[in-house]
């Protein structure tokens, strides 16, 4: 029988290139349809995750007052990019930070809830990339039913509305660990770029990233070893030392000569470990909670835990088992995320104290590890609610119940940040000098008169146009956090220099005798907090 085609034409014959190409063709459109519809939902849901971050952060830091750390960043913000970069060298962080900050506040406004607008921003945005990391990590369905858990976390909340970096390295550090994630899954060289340049960024933002990229790096060296993964990876650190090479010299200055008050840092012990614990899951510091808080705070570490070790309760098909176990690997790295970061403060803190030098761990210096903690908990619970898994009655009611608890302690720690406000937990102290400013009348008669160059540094920014000064018997040291007032005109060595009819002095409570001068008199004092005000008139 002759060939006439008719085979080719026939619907269910494959064979012909065309009808190959119709039929894949076909089946693509049919994906990207299918898969629209989900993508539009994700990025409803990252926008929802990101808008809401933001705007709780705003909302908690609509009543903080500028505190010194804050008052240096709107300072050396302020000055031409040679003499910003020239003063950060000589202090403790990298200026990265800075640099957004002074494009930021002369692009848009240096009003103080612009200020605090772009640390919320970045807080938002590190909120939503969590989300997509639970996601690569875990499954779609786990990072949906975490993503509230992640909008409530009170100690990322609490740095949303700080003017200083660690929103931004919490950004960073997240974002940096997403793209490893996919880097190691995909294989894709362009995953490993962004990561290593990601960790240039972090870097340049805040040097205590390295412990993350340590963390990361021991990760990394344990699966090249155990599953015999490549080495490949070792190419995206040695791209990221190259991105930071011109700055390596001064980041090494910085390292070796910051100066740390040992007032505020105790080194990483089991005392800084339950103030980090505590400030994660009630934004308070261990010394302000007490025997309920502590269990609450037992109750939220537990979780993990509890999820990693219980057995039993599950009939679920393979499938779901197949996806419990990945949940329960995403669980096992964002553990180590979440502590071996300070377990590296733990080691240089061990060196620090046997070299004889301060010890470095601060409790905001966890900040930007927190979102791992907040994850790992969220993780934890919702894989126990998903649908798809077959639990018993008993076992959805129990995690049911940790959900709503959960909910309830991240609740009771926004509350403490609402009342709280700017609390310096280094300091265990609220600055007031916002309301300070508000009892204060500025005038060419009076001078505004800071106690040292702490106090001028924390309320310069409420006195913005006022005759402030400060008190410094010699001049301040071009190193540290007060060397923007190096060769300041509002230094005065002495109080007899002052001329004027009434002199404002901003002190502290523990001052007996702000202004030791026999011209001037007493007329009126008013205490806020642990600061005071007192002020005086010529005789």
């Amino acid at each position: 029988m002759e060939n006439d085609g008719s085979i080719a034409k026939r619907p269910d014959a494959q064979g012909s290139p065309n009808t190959r190409t119709v039929l894949v063709g076909t089946a693509c459109e049919r994906r990207v349809a299918r898969a629209a519809p989900h993508r539009l939902y994700e990025s409803a849901l990252l926008i929802a995750v990101g808008v809401s971050s933001c705007a709780l952060s705003m909302f908690l830091g609509r009543r903080a007052s500028v505190w010194f750390d804050e008052g240096y960043s709107i300072m050396i913000s302020r000055r031409p990019v040679g003499e910003l970069i020239r003063l950060t060298s000589v202090d403790a962080h990298p200026p990265l930070y800075y640099l957004v900050l002074k494009l930021w506040g002369s692009c848009f406004s240096w009003q103080e809830w612009s200020l605090r607008l772009l640390s919320a921003i970045f807080a938002g945005l590190a909120a939503a990339v969590t989300v997509l990391l639970i996601k690569e990590l875990a499954s779609p369905s786990v990072a949906a039913l975490s993503a509230p858990l992640l909008v409530i976390a009170p100690y990322h909340l609490r740095f949303g509305y700080e003017i200083r970096m660690y929103s931004l390295a919490s950004l960073i550090v997240v974002a940096a660990t997403l793209m490893l994630a996919r880097a190691v899954r995909m294989r894709r060289k362009r995953f490993w770029i962004a990561y290593a340049a990601l960790v240039a960024l972090g870097m340049s933002t805040l040097f205590v990233t390295a412990t993350v990229w340590i963390t990361q790096f021991l990760l990394l060296t344990v699966a090249s070893v155990r599953r015999r993964m490549p080495w490949g990876w070792l190419e995206a650190y040695a791209l990221a030392l190259g991105l930071y090479v011109p700055y390596l010299p001064f980041a090494l200055h910085q390292v070796l000569s910051a100066t740390i008050n040992p007032l505020l840092s105790h080194g990483m012990t089991l005392a800084a470990l339950g103030d980090t614990l505590s400030l994660f899951v009630l934004a308070r510091s261990g010394d302000g909670i007490g025997p309920v808080q502590t269990l609450l705070c037992l109750f939220v570490a537990a979780i993990p835990f509890w999820y990693m070790f219980h057995v039993g309760g599950s009939r679920a098909t393979a499938s779901s088992q197949t996806a419990q176990a990945r949940d329960r690997r995403a669980c096992a790295v964002l553990a180590a995320m979440a502590v071996m970061p300070l377990g590296v403060f733990a080691a240089i803190d061990a060196l620090r104290q046997l070299a004889g030098v301060p010890l470095m761990y601060i409790p905001r210096y966890a900040s930007f590890v927190s979102m791992f903690f907040y994850a790992l908990v969220a993780v934890a619970l919702t894989d126990r609610i998903q649908p798809s898994l077959l639990l018993s009655a008993r076992s959805r009611v129990i995690a049911a119940c940790a959900v709503v608890c959960v909910v309830a302690i991240s609740l009771i720690g926004i509350a403490n940040l609402d009342a709280d406000g700017n609390r310096n937990f280094g300091e265990r102290r609220t600055p007031m000098a916002e309301t300070e400013r508000a009892h204060i009348v500025c005038s060419p008669d009076n001078t505004i008169l800071a106690v040292d160059a702490f106090m001028y540094i924390e309320t310069a920014y409420y006195f913005d146009g006022c005759a402030l000064r400060f008190l410094a018997t010699h001049e301040i040291a071009l190193s540290g956090g007060y060397a923007p007032l190096h060769g300041s005109p509002a230094r005065i060595s002495d109080a007899r220099e002052l001329r004027t009819p009434t002199v404002t002095v901003l002190t502290w409570v523990s001052d007996r005798k702000p202004l030791d001068d026999p011209r001037y008199r007493l007329v009126h004092e008013r205490v806020f907090s642990r600061q005071k005000v007192s002020t005086y008139a010529l005789r």
